[in-house]
């Protein structure tokens, strides 16, 4: 593939003055993120925050989850960069199922946390921020955070801080790009098959045709989530916002509510 793209001498300086750090989810531009860097010859490491379901269940889309550790990783190691895996000492499941000593609501002490609040994500917070901020607070050197946000996401950037910037912002890049970036050196996660993000099995927020994938083809994870949705004594009996998982279940029974993106969607 032939890049046009090229930094202006400051920002080189500062990319080359400073260990780079990729925070690599696997998603599209943050994968991007690393093509790029290599493309305009930018040393860097990547880390990778996994999130586990249970100690030996991924909480990544297994499709996802085989692509990141069958060609990814794989690949990065081509290249010569150093790779880092990180995760948190609780698992997701865990923490659902985990009843609450302290609250600010006196009504939800004892009951279990259950699925996740949408919006104010429990498992985000101590399943994959908390682990990304020890290891980023462990490095004693001075070091770049690069990070995934297209040109089009700024308010996203802001809020990261001063060591945290996007390269992709930097180049004028919107993240629709970011598709044709990876599937031109054959990087593109399968996930984007048939859906539009990248995130959790277990997340509140996917939409109806994420929910049916994961319905039809690994049922082994849809009854995981059944169990926690039969717990009695939970915060909420919702999934996300307005349904349970039998609401979403009837939904998909009803017909099929798959919306096809690049591919087709059954295994």
């Amino acid at each position: 593939m032939i890049f046009i793209y090229k930094l202006d001498n400051e920002t080189r300086k500062k990319l080359e003055d400073k260990i780079n750090i990729v925070g690599l989810s696997g998603g599209k531009d943050s994968v991007a993120t690393c093509i790029l860097l290599r493309h305009l010859d930018i040393p860097f490491k990547t880390v990778t925050a996994e999130v586990w379901w249970k100690e030996n269940i991924t909480g990544e889309n297994p499709l996802h989850f085989d692509f990141l550790h069958s060609k990814l990783f794989p690949k990065l190691e081509s290249w010569g960069i150093e790779h880092e895996i990180i995760k948190s000492d609780i698992t997701a499941f865990q923490y659902m199922t985990t009843k609450i000593s302290k609250s600010q609501y006196p009504d939800r002490i004892g009951k279990y946390r259950g699925f996740p609040l949408c919006g104010k994500c429990g498992i985000q917070r101590d399943c994959k921020l908390r682990p990304i901020n020890q290891f980023y607070k462990s490095i004693n050197v001075d070091y770049n955070s690069i990070l995934g946000f297209g040109n089009n996401e700024k308010e996203r950037i802001y809020r990261q801080g001063n060591k945290s910037f996007s390269l992709l912002s930097l180049l004028g890049i919107h993240e629709q790009e970011t598709f044709k970036i990876d599937s031109g050196e054959g990087l593109l996660s399968p996930v984007y098959n048939f859906t539009e993000r990248n995130g959790c099995w277990f997340c509140p927020n996917q939409k109806i045709q994420e929910l049916e994938f994961l319905y039809r083809n690994f049922p082994e994870y849809w009854n995981e989530l059944m169990y926690v949705q039969n717990l009695e004594n939970k915060i909420s009996e919702l999934f996300n916002r307005t349904q349970t998982l039998y609401d979403i279940e009837k939904q998909i029974l009803t017909g099929v509510q798959m919306k096809f993106f690049t591919g087709g969607f059954f295994l």
